[in-house]
Protein backbone atom coordinates (compact mmCIF):
# COMPACT_ATOMS: atom_id res chain seq x y z
CA UNK A 1 0.00 0.00 0.00
CA UNK A 2 2.89 2.23 0.65
CA UNK A 3 6.81 2.70 1.19
CA UNK A 4 6.73 4.25 4.82
CA UNK A 5 7.33 2.66 7.80
CA UNK A 6 4.80 1.59 10.10
CA UNK A 7 4.37 3.82 13.12
CA UNK A 8 6.07 6.76 11.48
CA UNK A 9 3.55 10.02 11.61
CA UNK A 10 2.66 12.06 8.82
CA UNK A 11 0.20 14.66 8.72
CA UNK A 12 -2.23 14.72 6.11
CA UNK A 13 -6.18 15.42 5.61
CA UNK A 14 -8.21 12.70 6.02
CA UNK A 15 -11.62 11.39 3.99
CA UNK A 16 -14.45 9.22 4.61
CA UNK A 17 -17.20 8.45 2.64
CA UNK A 18 -20.08 6.27 3.42
CA UNK A 19 -23.19 5.26 1.69
CA UNK A 20 -26.65 5.86 2.85
CA UNK A 21 -29.19 2.58 3.67
CA UNK A 22 -26.28 0.22 2.11
CA UNK A 23 -27.75 -2.47 4.60
CA UNK A 24 -31.43 -2.15 3.39
CA UNK A 25 -29.85 -2.98 -0.03
CA UNK A 26 -30.40 -7.01 -0.80
CA UNK A 27 -27.00 -9.20 -1.63
CA UNK A 28 -27.31 -7.92 -5.43
CA UNK A 29 -28.27 -4.33 -4.28
CA UNK A 30 -24.83 -4.10 -2.27
CA UNK A 31 -22.63 -5.65 -4.70
CA UNK A 32 -23.31 -2.85 -7.38
CA UNK A 33 -23.57 -0.39 -5.10
CA UNK A 34 -19.84 -1.16 -3.95
CA UNK A 35 -19.28 -1.13 -7.91
CA UNK A 36 -20.61 2.54 -8.82
CA UNK A 37 -19.37 3.53 -5.56
CA UNK A 38 -15.75 2.63 -6.21
CA UNK A 39 -16.37 4.03 -10.21
CA UNK A 40 -17.46 8.00 -8.65
CA UNK A 41 -14.57 8.18 -6.47
CA UNK A 42 -12.62 6.61 -9.21
CA UNK A 43 -14.14 8.85 -12.10
CA UNK A 44 -14.26 11.96 -9.65
CA UNK A 45 -10.53 11.78 -9.30
CA UNK A 46 -9.82 11.63 -12.63
CA UNK A 47 -12.05 14.36 -13.86
CA UNK A 48 -11.12 16.83 -11.30
CA UNK A 49 -6.78 15.98 -11.49
CA UNK A 50 -6.98 15.33 -7.68
CA UNK A 51 -4.15 12.94 -8.61
CA UNK A 52 -6.32 9.90 -6.64
CA UNK A 53 -3.25 7.44 -7.35
CA UNK A 54 -1.12 9.15 -4.72
CA UNK A 55 -3.91 8.35 -2.24
CA UNK A 56 -3.24 6.08 0.54
CA UNK A 57 -7.12 3.96 0.42
CA UNK A 58 -8.69 1.66 3.27
CA UNK A 59 -11.80 0.24 1.71
CA UNK A 60 -14.40 -0.34 3.79
CA UNK A 61 -17.21 -2.14 2.14
CA UNK A 62 -20.16 1.08 1.70
CA UNK A 63 -17.27 3.36 2.63
CA UNK A 64 -13.58 4.13 2.03
CA UNK A 65 -11.12 6.12 4.26
CA UNK A 66 -8.50 7.68 2.42
CA UNK A 67 -5.44 9.50 3.30
CA UNK A 68 -3.78 12.26 1.00
CA UNK A 69 -0.14 12.82 0.45
CA UNK A 70 1.13 15.50 2.17
CA UNK A 71 1.27 19.12 1.05
CA UNK A 72 -1.96 18.84 -1.33
CA UNK A 73 -3.58 21.82 -2.09
CA UNK A 74 -6.39 20.76 0.66
CA UNK A 75 -9.03 23.86 -1.24
CA UNK A 76 -8.63 22.42 -4.45
CA UNK A 77 -9.19 18.60 -3.38
CA UNK A 78 -12.55 19.24 -1.47
CA UNK A 79 -13.87 21.36 -3.75
CA UNK A 80 -13.31 19.68 -6.76
CA UNK A 81 -14.28 16.45 -4.74
CA UNK A 82 -17.99 17.88 -3.67
CA UNK A 83 -18.14 19.40 -7.31
CA UNK A 84 -17.80 15.65 -8.82
CA UNK A 85 -18.70 13.42 -7.13
CA UNK A 86 -21.99 15.31 -7.32
CA UNK A 87 -22.54 15.69 -10.57
CA UNK A 88 -21.52 11.43 -10.68
CA UNK A 89 -24.17 11.13 -8.59
CA UNK A 90 -26.66 13.07 -10.13
CA UNK A 91 -25.36 11.18 -13.20
CA UNK A 92 -26.44 7.56 -12.07
CA UNK A 93 -28.95 8.40 -9.99
CA UNK A 94 -31.44 9.71 -13.14
CA UNK A 95 -31.14 6.35 -14.64
CA UNK A 96 -31.55 4.50 -11.12
CA UNK A 97 -35.13 3.08 -9.42
CA UNK A 98 -35.77 4.25 -6.04
CA UNK A 99 -34.02 1.84 -4.07
CA UNK A 100 -31.11 1.66 -6.34
CA UNK A 101 -30.86 5.02 -5.47
CA UNK A 102 -26.93 6.01 -4.05
CA UNK A 103 -26.58 8.78 -1.60
CA UNK A 104 -23.10 9.86 0.04
CA UNK A 105 -21.93 11.18 2.94
CA UNK A 106 -18.17 12.38 3.27
CA UNK A 107 -16.13 13.80 6.30
CA UNK A 108 -12.59 15.80 6.06
CA UNK A 109 -10.49 16.35 9.14
CA UNK A 110 -6.73 17.15 9.30
CA UNK A 111 -3.98 15.63 11.08
CA UNK A 112 -1.06 12.95 12.18
CA UNK A 113 -1.54 9.86 10.88
CA UNK A 114 0.19 6.52 10.74
CA UNK A 115 0.32 3.23 8.76
CA UNK A 116 -0.20 0.55 11.10
CA UNK A 117 -0.03 -3.44 10.72
CA UNK A 118 -3.67 -3.85 9.66
CA UNK A 119 -4.56 -0.21 7.99
CA UNK A 120 -4.60 3.37 9.37
CA UNK A 121 -4.36 4.94 13.28
CA UNK A 122 -4.30 7.65 15.20
CA UNK A 123 -6.72 10.51 16.70
CA UNK A 124 -7.36 11.78 13.25
CA UNK A 125 -8.53 8.78 11.70
CA UNK A 126 -10.54 8.20 14.32
CA UNK A 127 -12.36 11.72 14.38
CA UNK A 128 -12.89 12.06 10.75
CA UNK A 129 -14.48 8.30 10.90
CA UNK A 130 -16.64 9.47 13.52
CA UNK A 131 -17.90 12.78 12.17
CA UNK A 132 -19.09 10.33 8.56
CA UNK A 133 -20.90 8.10 11.05
CA UNK A 134 -22.37 10.64 13.09
CA UNK A 135 -26.39 11.67 13.54
CA UNK A 136 -25.89 15.19 12.40
CA UNK A 137 -24.64 14.34 8.91
CA UNK A 138 -26.96 12.10 8.94
CA UNK A 139 -29.89 14.02 9.49
CA UNK A 140 -28.86 16.22 7.28
CA UNK A 141 -28.52 14.10 4.30
CA UNK A 142 -32.01 12.90 5.38
CA UNK A 143 -33.52 16.17 5.45
CA UNK A 144 -32.39 17.25 2.11
CA UNK A 145 -33.04 16.83 -1.50
CA UNK A 146 -29.91 16.54 -3.02
CA UNK A 147 -27.43 13.16 -3.07
CA UNK A 148 -24.15 14.42 -0.95
CA UNK A 149 -23.41 16.08 2.30
CA UNK A 150 -20.21 17.08 3.75
CA UNK A 151 -19.25 17.52 7.09
CA UNK A 152 -15.92 19.31 7.74
CA UNK A 153 -14.07 19.15 11.06
CA UNK A 154 -13.44 22.62 12.66
CA UNK A 155 -9.94 22.99 11.64
CA UNK A 156 -10.63 22.10 8.28
CA UNK A 157 -13.32 24.94 8.37
CA UNK A 158 -11.39 27.66 9.90
CA UNK A 159 -8.30 27.01 7.43
CA UNK A 160 -9.67 25.69 4.61
CA UNK A 161 -13.26 26.33 3.65
CA UNK A 162 -13.66 29.95 5.34
CA UNK A 163 -9.84 31.18 4.09
CA UNK A 164 -10.33 29.86 0.67
CA UNK A 165 -14.07 30.37 0.28
CA UNK A 166 -14.71 28.98 -2.62
CA UNK A 167 -17.76 29.63 -5.12
CA UNK A 168 -19.26 25.56 -4.68
CA UNK A 169 -18.59 25.77 -0.98
CA UNK A 170 -19.39 29.16 0.60
CA UNK A 171 -18.52 29.30 4.15
CA UNK A 172 -21.47 30.86 5.04
CA UNK A 173 -23.47 27.88 3.49
CA UNK A 174 -22.17 25.67 6.40
CA UNK A 175 -24.15 24.79 9.71
CA UNK A 176 -22.07 24.79 13.02
CA UNK A 177 -22.84 21.38 14.90
CA UNK A 178 -22.10 19.97 18.66
CA UNK A 179 -21.11 15.88 17.65
CA UNK A 180 -21.55 14.04 20.70
CA UNK A 181 -21.22 9.89 20.94
CA UNK A 182 -20.67 9.59 24.82
CA UNK A 183 -20.35 5.20 24.10
CA UNK A 184 -17.01 6.57 22.16
CA UNK A 185 -16.19 9.26 24.72
CA UNK A 186 -16.27 12.03 21.53
CA UNK A 187 -16.76 15.51 21.27
CA UNK A 188 -16.25 17.53 18.34
CA UNK A 189 -17.42 20.43 16.68
CA UNK A 190 -18.04 20.59 12.91
CA UNK A 191 -19.67 22.01 9.87
CA UNK A 192 -22.20 20.35 7.59
CA UNK A 193 -22.71 21.05 3.88
CA UNK A 194 -25.59 20.00 2.15
CA UNK A 195 -25.43 22.40 -1.10
CA UNK A 196 -27.99 22.37 -3.23
CA UNK A 197 -30.82 20.00 -4.63
CA UNK A 198 -29.83 17.79 -7.57
CA UNK A 199 -31.67 19.26 -10.69
CA UNK A 200 -32.79 15.31 -11.04
CA UNK A 201 -35.04 15.76 -7.54
CA UNK A 202 -35.71 19.78 -7.27
CA UNK A 203 -38.96 21.12 -7.32
CA UNK A 204 -39.11 23.40 -10.77
CA UNK A 205 -40.79 26.83 -10.09
CA UNK A 206 -39.48 28.67 -13.04
CA UNK A 207 -42.37 29.67 -15.37
CA UNK A 208 -42.63 27.29 -18.30
CA UNK A 209 -41.06 28.41 -21.16
CA UNK A 210 -43.50 29.81 -23.52
CA UNK A 211 -46.41 30.80 -20.98
CA UNK A 212 -47.04 34.63 -21.76
CA UNK A 213 -47.29 36.32 -18.45
CA UNK A 214 -50.43 38.15 -17.86
CA UNK A 215 -50.47 41.89 -18.34
CA UNK A 216 -52.23 43.95 -14.94
CA UNK A 217 -55.15 45.70 -16.77
CA UNK A 218 -57.53 48.21 -14.93
CA UNK A 219 -61.05 47.52 -15.03
CA UNK A 220 -63.10 48.99 -17.99
CA UNK A 221 -65.06 52.33 -16.61
CA UNK A 222 -68.79 51.98 -16.55
CA UNK A 223 -69.98 54.47 -19.51
CA UNK A 224 -72.75 56.71 -18.61
CA UNK A 225 -76.10 56.45 -19.25
CA UNK A 226 -76.53 57.43 -22.84
CA UNK A 227 -80.16 60.39 -22.30
CA UNK A 228 -82.38 58.72 -24.48
CA UNK A 229 -84.54 61.27 -26.65
CA UNK A 230 -88.45 60.76 -26.58
CA UNK A 231 -89.71 59.72 -29.78
CA UNK A 232 -92.84 61.49 -30.35
CA UNK A 233 -96.28 58.65 -31.79
CA UNK A 234 -99.75 59.92 -32.89
CA UNK A 235 -101.91 57.53 -31.21
CA UNK A 236 -105.79 58.91 -31.83
CA UNK A 237 -108.35 57.60 -29.98
CA UNK A 238 -112.09 57.79 -30.39
CA UNK A 239 -112.34 60.52 -32.68
CA UNK A 240 -109.57 62.69 -29.79
CA UNK A 241 -106.40 63.68 -31.46
CA UNK A 242 -102.55 64.13 -29.41
CA UNK A 243 -99.59 62.94 -28.89
CA UNK A 244 -97.84 60.52 -26.34
CA UNK A 245 -94.87 60.62 -25.64
CA UNK A 246 -92.62 57.09 -24.53
CA UNK A 247 -89.79 57.37 -22.47
CA UNK A 248 -88.00 54.40 -22.64
CA UNK A 249 -85.22 55.74 -19.97
CA UNK A 250 -84.00 58.62 -17.94
CA UNK A 251 -84.81 61.73 -20.58
CA UNK A 252 -84.75 65.20 -18.96
CA UNK A 253 -87.25 67.75 -20.46
CA UNK A 254 -86.28 71.35 -19.71
CA UNK A 255 -84.65 70.65 -16.85
CA UNK A 256 -87.03 67.93 -15.43
CA UNK A 257 -87.32 64.44 -15.47
CA UNK A 258 -89.91 62.49 -17.15
CA UNK A 259 -89.53 59.03 -15.66
CA UNK A 260 -92.71 58.09 -17.16
CA UNK A 261 -94.50 58.06 -20.19
CA UNK A 262 -96.76 61.30 -20.97
CA UNK A 263 -99.78 61.20 -23.04
CA UNK A 264 -101.04 64.71 -24.08
CA UNK A 265 -104.54 64.29 -25.89
CA UNK A 266 -106.86 66.89 -26.98
CA UNK A 267 -110.67 66.85 -28.85
CA UNK A 268 -110.60 67.79 -32.02
CA UNK A 269 -113.38 71.28 -32.25
CA UNK A 270 -116.43 71.05 -33.89
CA UNK A 271 -116.68 73.37 -36.86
Amino acid sequence: MTTESIGHGVRRMCVACDLEHYSRRPDNGQIEAQRAMARLLREAGERGALERAQWLTQPQGDGELALLPPGVDEARVITGLWRELREGLHRYNRHASTAARLRMRIAVHEGQTYIADNGFAGDAINTVCRLRDCAEVKNALSATGGDLVVIVSDRIFYDVIRGYDAHDLPASAFTEVNVTMPDKDFQARAFVFSGPASPATAKETATPKGTARAEKTSPPKEASPAKETATPKETPADGAGGTTINFNGRTEIDGGVAAHDINNYYRARDE
